[in-house]
């Protein structure tokens, strides 16, 4: 059962932290509905464990994860 937690360090954007409570891998999204953002909007999308950024990218952002397991991104708006 994926989870989302918004995370407030008095930045803007802040992180998101998605992660799975079930007992096996699973595929998790972070969508823009779930951050209040239009869902064509072109962000650049910061995942905070590997360091990769990808830009250009609406709509939602997700991977695959362990059991238990997290991904924590920061989603910014293009400008």
């Amino acid at each position: 059962m994926p989870g989302l937690l918004g995370l407030d360090l008095g930045e803007d954007p802040g992180p998101v932290l998605a992660g799975e409570r079930g007992e096996a891998p699973a595929d998790i999204q972070v969508t823009w509905a779930q951050l209040d953002l239009a869902p064509q909007l072109k962000a650049q999308v910061h995942d905070l464990w590997s360091g990769r950024k990808t830009r250009g990218v609406s709509g939602a952002y997700g991977g695959r994860v362990a059991p238990h397991g997290v991904i924590m991104v920061r989603v910014t708006p293009a400008s």
